[in-house]
């Protein structure tokens, strides 16, 4: 093998690569075409306040999840074609699309608090606070789901943070559980209003 077959064979492995790169690239871009104007067909009608608050939860993270499909599968490419270990980019993948879940509700609780107290759907009868109060439940709940589950992709164990968070439940559950009655009650006539 000469230096004349050598460069020729780099030059069609780069080039190979170049067509699929740019096959990937122009497939990602038509799919979030098509994908952005759904959206936004779906968007100009007019919903129920919570299928607005879905569509408006998922229209930017899913347009961003056919990047990270881009990307993943131009790493399948270089693992197959190149023989790369890859599992680095896998689990960033994984962090990309759990961190994309948590935005897709971060953005769900929001629309919908703004749709439940606003005129322009048919309204729910519930005040300001009451839907903050529920926003804010949302965003824990999905904040808490990401730290946990991108922790399980990184490698930390979690057994014993969820030994230790049992056992702490407990202890705080026995020492608060009037408080925590009477709160739930609160928030029952808050939501029934029996006295209005």
């Amino acid at each position: 093998m000469d230096l004349d077959d050598l460069v020729e064979q780099i030059s069609l492995v780069n080039l190979e690569s170049f067509k699929y790169l740019c096959f990937v690239f122009v497939t990602a871009l038509l799919i979030r075409y098509v994908i952005s104007r759904s959206f936004t067909f779906f968007m100009n009608r007019r919903n129920a306040a919570v299928i607005d608050a879905c569509l408006y939860g998922l229209e930017r993270p899913i347009i961003f999840s056919v990047w990270v499909l881009a990307v993943e599968r131009i790493n399948q490419y270089r693992i197959a074609y190149y023989g790369v270990e890859g599992q680095r980019i896998e689990n960033l993948a994984i962090l990309a699309f759990v961190w994309l879940v948590v935005w897709s509700l971060w953005r769900f609780a929001r629309r919908l608090e703004q749709n439940l107290v606003s005129d322009d759907f048919d309204r729910i009868p519930l005040d300001a606070g009451t839907a903050d109060a529920f926003r804010m439940t949302l965003r824990a709940l999905a904040f808490a789901f990401g730290v946990l589950v991108s922790m399980q992709v990184i490698g930390v164990p979690l057994s014993s943070l969820v030994a230790f968070g049992s056992a702490s439940g407990l202890m705080v559950g026995y020492a608060a559980k009037d408080l925590v009655a009477n709160f739930a009650g609160a928030v029952m006539l808050r939501l029934d209003r029996p006295f209005t």
